[in-house]
């Protein structure tokens, strides 16, 4: 039997099952298992079905939450079959005075799609837990399942979805180009705007408000899954850790929301920046009440999370210089980890009495674990005595600036600005940016004309990969000797059609004498230019040349010294 025919006879076989089980009308629904897809889709299916449904998120939470379920209760348990956190669960409970019936599944996703009553169904990426949170309002009060799909299993995802005949699809956020091709036949509606998780939130906010409408919001920042975000009787407004993204709070000044309910207290302070600045109510939910017996003094208890996957943002400040030659602050911004990153600096000085602030007027990107100079005309200073208070606010892209640096450099501080005085002899120019398909990279060839050495890092901006924008840039620094021409090899994967829509692509080149200072740039737009395995053949042909004379001679030398020896 084909495999495709074996997961339909199981799906059948299942649903008899559970419609039966349905029949004694579970009054509670819950996922065990150590897999936050298979919660979230368990939480997703209660809120669909109108069920109560809850997860487990430990060994000894399965007795905790027993205790919050009302005595007669039918109980209707799904687990995962590799990763549950309680093996024979069913028994346990039915030993507590409950009846139960539990379904192991190795795909919840998928079995409950099929099972529920679903008719549309969003697609997203599960690399990117947080678009599953920021859909699932909308999801709930519209009886649409959320299904995760990447290149590794989008055979079986198309495969339900042909047997269910979807009313409506939707892509939501970045998803794997097989997926993109995959799902074309359903002519699905796209919700991305360029991998921005704030402004994607944005866009599902107004369809929620379109279909049901509402004037209370839960503030969170998607990093985990709790009952009443699942619930869709509001919709979630993402909110960043330490800052509140300009796309968010101008969505929520039109929006007709007036009230907020904030998750948890880890955003307490962003929260209270929003009611400040906006006038809404903010209410914050960060308990429940207790479920442990006996107990006279604990009236409450921590809410159930239950956490997602999390990328890694740090910045940091590395240095900051007055060059008294050239009356510029260099401020050294180093990436701390590998998710490259965009951030915004707002630099204000101070010295012989007089205060002068400086910043970027657009957000600057920044690769990961690397480091990057922006420098700003202030001044001139005639002494070492400078402060400054330092504030940048950055994030994964351009509208999603969340975290922030709040610090300040003094004299008297443990940060000091140094004062350098140096003129930057260094020139690069930008002669020809290629892509080759052979090395799935582009190559930018870089020339430096000048007389000294120069360090350059080389970016290119909003080059259209499957009709999102994204930024790239190098690994690491690269090192011209003076007069050299050189191919900087930048890794990206295009195909034929992200070629067609980048005929011109954006450059630009940061360049310094100093490594840790690249105080230059120069900007440009190139036709690029298509590199094929023939061009990387013929380029490396003379390499591969003298490699093979190289090991001629060698092997000529060898014999003549053996014979030698021989005699």
């Amino acid at each position: 039997m084909k495999r495709g025919y074996r997961l339909l006879a199981f799906s059948i076989i299942a649903a008899v099952t559970l419609t039966a089980a349905q029949a004694a009308e579970p009054g509670q629904i819950i996922a065990n298992s150590q897999d936050w897809r298979d919660v979230y889709s368990v939480m997703l299916y209660g809120s669909i079905e109108k069920k109560s449904a809850g997860f487990l998120v430990s060994e000894r939470h399965s007795i905790l939450f027993l205790n919050g379920v009302a005595k007669g209760n039918h109980i209707l348990v799904f687990s995962s079959q590799k990763n549950p956190y309680v093996k024979g669960y069913k028994e346990l409970i039915e030993g507590r005075g409950y009846t139960a019936e539990e379904y192991e599944y190795s795909n919840i996703n998928l079995e409950l799609a099929n099972l529920s009553r679903a008719d549309s169904f969003i697609i997203t990426d599960d690399a990117y837990g947080y678009n599953a949170i920021s859909v699932a309002p909308y999801a709930a009060a519209t009886r649409t399942f959320v299904l995760f799909a990447k290149k590794e299993n989008i055979r079986e995802v198309t495969d339900f979805l042909q047997k269910k005949a979807p009313k409506k699809l939707i892509l939501y956020g970045h998803v794997d180009k097989e997926v993109l091709n995959a799902l074309k036949p359903y002519s699905p509606e796209t919700i991305n705007r360029d991998g921005d998780r704030f402004a994607n939130n944005v866009e599902i906010i107004k369809k929620y408000q379109k279909e049901k409408g509402s004037s209370q919001a839960i503030f969170t920042n998607g990093e985990f899954i709790e009952k009443e975000i699942m619930s869709g009787e509001s919709p979630v407004i993402f909110i960043g850790k330490n800052n509140v993204p300009d796309i968010t709070s101008e969505y929520i000044k039109e929006s007709g929301i007036k009230i907020g309910v904030l998750i948890g207290n880890d955003l307490v302070g962003t929260a209270t920046t929003l009611r400040r600045g906006l006038g809404i109510s903010v209410f914050v939910k960060f308990a429940q009440s207790a479920r442990s017996p006996g107990s006279m003094i604990s009236q409450v208890e921590g809410l159930d999370f239950f956490y997602l996957p999390t990328y890694s943002l740090d910045l940091s400040i590395q240095s900051i210089k007055y060059n008294s030659a050239t009356n510029q602050l260099e401020v050294t911004i180093r990436n701390n980890v590998q998710q490259a990153t965009y951030f915004k600096g707002t630099y204000t000085a101070t010295a012989q009495g007089t205060t002068q602030t400086v910043g970027d007027i657009e957000p600057v990107f920044i690769e990961g674990t690397t480091t990057k100079t922006v420098v700003y005309s202030v001044g001139p200073y005639t002494t070492d005595e400078i402060s400054a208070r330092i504030y940048v606010i950055y994030g994964e892209s351009k509208n999603a600036l969340e975290k922030t640096i709040d610090t300040t450099f003094c004299p008297t501080c443990d940060k000091a600005i140094q004062t350098v005085s140096v003129i930057d002899e260094c020139t690069v120019t930008i002669d020809e940016v290629a892509y080759s398909t052979f090395k799935n990279a582009f190559l930018v060839t870089l020339t430096n004309p000048s007389e000294v050495d120069c360090y350059t890092d080389v970016e290119l901006k909003e080059v259209l990969v499957s009709g999102e924008k994204k930024d790239f840039a190098p690994s690491k620094i690269a090192r011209l000797n003076p007069q050299e021409t050189k191919r900087i090899s930048i890794a990206a994967e295009l195909d034929e059609l992200d070629l067609e829509d980048n005929e011109i692509v954006k450059a630009r080149a940061y360049f310094g004498q100093r490594e840790g200072a690249l105080i230059k740039y120069i900007d440009g737009e190139f036709e690029l230019k298509a590199s094929s395995i023939a061009d990387a053949f013929a380029n490396n042909l003379s390499y591969a040349l003298m490699a093979i004379i190289a090991l001629l001679t060698a092997g000529i030398t060898w014999t003549i010294i053996r014979k030698r020896q021989q005699r």
